[in-house]
């Protein structure tokens, strides 16, 4: 017999702190509010579910060119999580966790907006937690929930809104975690303090390495890639640093090489009254500022700086960031003026103001200027 322990919220949207980014990250990006429904059996069995739905109206003016408009998912998708929790057995809690997501606007059912980015066991007991399987990675967290791209849209690739994803604050502001195959550790909580270690399914990449005239033509994945998080969160304040590396060698024809593909991070978040501010810089070196995954290039710097207001049911914000490659002609920049309304508990109404200059160099970073305006609404359940 199945027990309903349904639990709407009770529509505090505050997350301006370390440990509610860190809440959000450790859902595969799930949204402020969720609805938090579950079901027990007799047996100690749980079974929860949950979700969100984003969807945005985009309307962009392109220096020199197109204006656009289109309608789409935004940073995140719209995903359903689904956990299974056993009964605690020799001290142990273990749960199995999975995603499933559909981007919007790519035409219809295209199968290539649908997937699952998560699929975990979880196993944790007095010791912390060890996760195993396909899950949010360690790089780039817990910068990448900040108020404004988290649960908006940010830089938009090439193809615009039509794309599968938008981008966020990637590539102006942090690198992004990704969804990877690996195993983890995440230490308990003990006077505000986490670690966390993770082996990660490593890439074999292409491409020049820094400061080289040398091109990988194709990488060795001998060894895993080590990703690392340490960071201290309270009610107001938070600090953190994440980061990771993998050794490359060059196996093609013409191959004499070898790189450490490398990322580092630092960041902090406070709060005060109904102000909140958060900040992050990241360093890479061999590897693409948008993810751990990609062709080696030369170093990049990107960092961001956001402030919010809350007022009631609403907050107000606006955040500015940048990076930059070694040797580039200029900067990738992205200002953004961003508000979020809640409706009810469920069901937030968002307008996001952005401009982007794209000219700062970086693999896989789009190279245009456009200005936007964004109205979107995300249901949560």
């Amino acid at each position: 017999m199945f027990e309903n322990n349904n639990t709407s919220s009770n529509g505090t949207f505050r997350k301006t702190s370390l440990a509610a980014a860190l809440s959000l990250i450790a859902g595969g990006m799930a949204s402020p509010a969720m609805a938090d429904l579950s079901y027990e059996t007799d047996s100690g069995w749980t079974f929860g579910a949950g979700g969100y739905i984003p969807v945005f109206l985009v309307a962009e003016d392109e220096d020199g060119g197109d204006k656009n408009i289109g309608v789409g998912s935004g940073f995140n998708p719209a995903s359903l999580n689904l956990s299974f929790s056993a009964p605690t057995q020799n001290g142990l809690d273990v749960s199995g966790h999975l995603q499933i997501n559909n981007h919007v606007g790519i035409g219809g059912n295209n199968t290539s907006g649908f997937g699952s980015r998560v699929a975990k066991i979880d196993v944790a007991g007095d010791f912390g937690t060890a996760s195993i399987g396909q899950g949010f990675g360690l790089v780039g967290t817990p910068a990448i929930g900040d108020a404004g791209s988290a649960m908006g849209v940010g830089i938009m690739p090439d193809q615009g809104v039509d794309s599968l994803a938008t981008n966020g604050r990637i590539g102006v502001g942090y690198k992004y975690a990704d969804f990877r195959p690996r195993v983890a550790y995440f230490s308990p909580r003990s006077g505000g303090v986490q670690f966390a270690v993770a082996v990660v399914d490593p890439d074999s990449g292409t491409g020049a390495f820094a400061g080289t005239t040398n091109n990988l033509e194709e990488g060795t994945k001998e060894t895993p890639r080590i990703e690392y998080r340490l960071d201290y969160a309270s009610d107001n304040f938070g600090i953190w640093t994440s980061g990771g590396f993998q050794d490359v060698d060059d196996t093609g024809l013409s191959g004499n090489d070898s790189e450490t593909m490398s990322t580092i991070d630092v960041g902090g978040s406070l709060s005060a009254g109904n102000f909140n501010a958060r900040a992050n810089y990241s360093v890479s070196e061999n590897t693409s500022p948008v993810i751990f995954t990609t062709a080696p290039g030369e170093e990049y710097e990107q960092w961001y700086a956001e402030g919010t207001f809350d007022a009631g049911i609403h907050t107000f914000g606006v955040s500015y960031g940048e990076g930059e490659e070694d040797n580039a002609a200029g900067t990738n920049e992205l200002t953004m003026l961003f508000s979020r309304h809640r409706v009810t508990d469920q069901l937030t109404l968002m307008v996001e103001v952005q401009d982007y200059v794209g000219e700062g160099g970086g693999a896989l970073m789009p190279q245009r200027e456009y200005q936007a305006l964004i109205v979107g609404s995300q249901f949560n359940f």
